[in-house]
């Protein structure tokens, strides 16, 4: 069974994901109950907020993330390119928000899978680790 791994997100699901993310369109957006509930709770007056907290973080060059293998879309099912990556805390906590987004095989929809508070901090280490062998 294939393994979930640390790597550079990579461009062909970062664009589509930044163009549907900029664009916005609540039809090509599923969230899920989870990180919808979370929202508010970490500081975030709306979707468009959190999409704009997402995007600066994927604007930004060979981002790190984790490539969650076998996710599935929330509404039908279907397996989904998945990455996890880590972003600052909009209201300033130290411990970073863990973000999870699947891109549907079209490429033209999204799954908004997490949005919240990291505290394990495994992704953190996972990435130091990953980094630290690339020197």
């Amino acid at each position: 069974m294939p393994q979930n791994f640390i790597a550079p997100t990579p461009p062909r699901w970062a664009e589509p994901v930044i163009a549907i993310l900029e664009g916005a369109e609540p039809e090509k957006i599923d969230w899920t109950a989870r990180a919808l509930g979370d929202l508010r709770q970490i500081g975030f007056a709306s979707k468009f907020a959190a999409y704009k907290h997402c995007l600066t973080v994927l604007h930004t060059p060979n981002i790190i993330g984790k490539c969650v293998v076998d996710m599935r879309t929330v509404e039908d099912d279907y397996s989904c390119d998945a990455w996890a990556f880590l972003c600052p805390h909009p209201l300033g906590s130290p411990k970073p928000l863990c973000v999870k987004i699947g891109l549907h095989q079209d490429q033209l929809q999204i799954d908004l899978f997490s949005l919240h508070v990291d505290l394990t901090g495994e992704p953190q280490e996972r990435i130091t680790a990953f980094l630290e062998k690339k020197k």
